[in-house]
C-alpha cells in the first residue's frame, strides 16, 4: 500500500495543514485578499515564487498545486479564449502590480510555453 502511494504522484497539498499555513503566509506577506481586481494566475503565482526566494524556502508549491489553493480562496473565471484562469483579488494587489512587471512576467511566461 506505502508503494502504490508513492507512486501515485502528486498529493493534493490543500489538505496539508503545514502547506494551508505556507499559503495563508504569502497571503498575508503581500496583504492578498478575495476582492474584484481580477489578476492571472501567473502574476500570482509569479508574486509566490519571488516570495520563496526571500525566504529561501526549501520547498515550494508547483503551479498546479499553487493553482489549487488559489481556487479555494479566491473567485475564479476563465476571461476570454484563454485557458488561463482569473482570480479576483484585493486593490492592494494593484500597489504590486506596474505595467513594466507585468509586461516582463507576460514575455517569461511566453517563452516557458
Amino acid at each position: 500500500a506505502t508503494i502504490e502511494f508513492l507512486k501515485s504522484g502528486t498529493h493534493d497539498r490543500t489538505k496539508q495543514i503545514n502547506w494551508g499555513k505556507h499559503f495563508n503566509n504569502y497571503l498575508k506577506y503581500y496583504n492578498i485578499e478575495e476582492g474584484n481586481i481580477w489578476v492571472e494566475t501567473y502574476y500570482l503565482y509569479h508574486l509566490y515564487d519571488i516570495w520563496t526566494y526571500k525566504n529561501k524556502a526549501k520547498s515550494c508549491l508547483g503551479y498546479q498545486q499553487f493553482y489549487n489553493f488559489c481556487k479555494i480562496y479566491f473567485k475564479h473565471k476563465r476571461r476570454g479564449s484563454s485557458r488561463l484562469e482569473w482570480f479576483a483579488t484585493s486593490l492592494d494587489i494593484t500597489k504590486l502590480m506596474t505595467k513594466e512587471s507585468i509586461e516582463n512576467i507576460k514575455k517569461s511566461y511566453a517563452k516557458k510555453k
